[in-house]
């Protein structure tokens, strides 16, 4: 889904930040994935700026971690996790550790 919103040339991060949050966030949460022309370097300042908006902590990773280290990190924080229960037909309740501070039921569709 595409989701456009009218601006100028001259918005910078912070305010762009401003205009996800108020116009997309709003409606649809965080984004499965983002498209921008101004680079990577934007696109990351401008989330920052928005996790900073919703009180979200941004904690990057250094990738020059290496070997079964990196693995174990990735693991904590994308899984696998252990399936707790079935709550419907479409949604299921994850064993997810305390440190994870996200609701444990999901939708199948995400696992």
């Amino acid at each position: 889904m595409a989701h456009f919103i009218v601006t100028t040339e001259k918005t910078l991060a912070e305010g762009l930040a401003k205009l996800f949050r108020d116009h997309v966030w709003k409606l649809y949460r965080l984004p499965e994935s983002i498209i921008s022309d101004r680079g990577v370097q934007f696109a990351a300042g401008m989330m920052k700026k928005v996790n900073n908006l919703l009180g979200i902590q941004t904690k990057l990773l250094k990738w020059q971690m290496k070997g079964r280290r990196l693995e174990k990190l990735i693991e904590h924080f994308v899984g696998p996790y252990k399936i707790k229960g079935i709550v419907s037909s479409n949604a299921i309740e994850l064993e997810l550790p305390k440190t994870i501070k996200i609701h444990p039921v999901v939708n199948v569709s995400r696992v």
